[in-house]
């Protein structure tokens, strides 16, 4: 850890405006704030909840992406932030005016009305051969090596919440469409993030086909790329309490055992591999 994080940077962001209009996701506390110079920063804690208590999980987001950075991957800059009396992962917002992320959710649910990854049954459909589909679909194919890599990164980490909202693609335009023009913030919506960045008030369906119209168009008028590699802290043992990483450092099984459980997310046809067993599935 000390090596990987002798480069890291420590904010003080106790008297930086809260943007506290941005909606952010996710299980964590989070938050956009604003430098002094202008900047949007994403600033979120460890999880501390009753059953999920993981103090460290904020260096872990910090520590994978330094990792991502030895390799040569494109990966989001975290550092350490504080906020007062608490500590976290801080990162600058990875896209800038004219730009827009738009998340796997929605490349998947534009392919796919009916997906629905708040559905548990529907979790099964995560796979990746859906992924290849929905890219495909959208003319996105030569992104699936983007896909891959990520796939990669989170077996060297250890990662397991690679889900829908944890990828996507940054879009430029010179001129905000309108579909793309976010109404104000309804926080009893239950998919009011995707619904406000596309524009949509209306059903859940008619939502969907307004973003494939969406899609369609930044597609054929927009500069589009793979956003870096985000959200990350599911990883590295986050977990793991000192005494717990003691154990299974100490010479035993108990640290190959624990590699070998850990799962991806994404799915391989009906099957929930692991990491390794998902990349052999993969690459034959």
């Amino acid at each position: 850890m000390n090596c990987l994080s002798m480069n890291t940077k420590i904010y003080d962001i106790s008297t930086w405006q809260e943007k506290l209009w941005f909606n952010t996701k996710g299980t964590r506390e989070k938050m956009v704030v604003e430098s002094p110079n202008g900047v949007d920063y994403y600033f979120k804690n460890s999880i501390q909840k009753e059953g999920k208590h993981y103090p460290f999980e904020f260096w872990s987001e910090i520590i994978a992406s330094q990792l991502g950075e030895e390799l040569k991957i494109p990966v989001l800059r975290y550092d350490v932030g504080i906020r007062e009396d608490k500590i976290g992962c801080i990162c600058a917002s990875m896209i800038t005016e004219g730009q827009t992320l738009i998340e796997g959710i929605q490349c998947l649910q534009a392919y796919d009305s009916t997906f629905d990854p708040d559905q548990m049954g529907h979790r099964k459909k995560y796979t990746f051969q859906f992924i290849e589909k929905a890219l495909e679909s959208s003319g996105l194919s030569l992104h699936m090596k983007d896909i891959i890599n990520i796939l990669i990164f989170d077996a060297i980490i250890g990662n397991q919440d690679r889900h829908q909202e944890n990828w996507g693609f940054i879009v430029s335009y010179k001129e905000t469409p309108s579909i793309f023009t976010p109404p104000p913030m309804d926080p009893k919506k239950k998919f009011s993030y995707t619904l406000n960045v596309i524009g949509v008030s209306s059903s859940y369906k008619s939502a969907v086909t307004r973003e494939h119209r969406a899609h369609k168009d930044l597609i054929n008028s927009a500069d589009l790329k793979f956003a870096p590699i985000y959200d990350s802290g599911s990883s590295l043992g986050r977990e793991l309490d000192e005494k717990k990483v003691e154990r299974m450092l100490s010479g035993n099984s108990e640290f190959s055992s624990y590699i070998n459980r850990g799962k991806s997310e994404v799915r391989w046809s009906n099957k929930h591999l692991s990491h390794r067993g998902l990349l052999n599935a993969i690459a034959t």
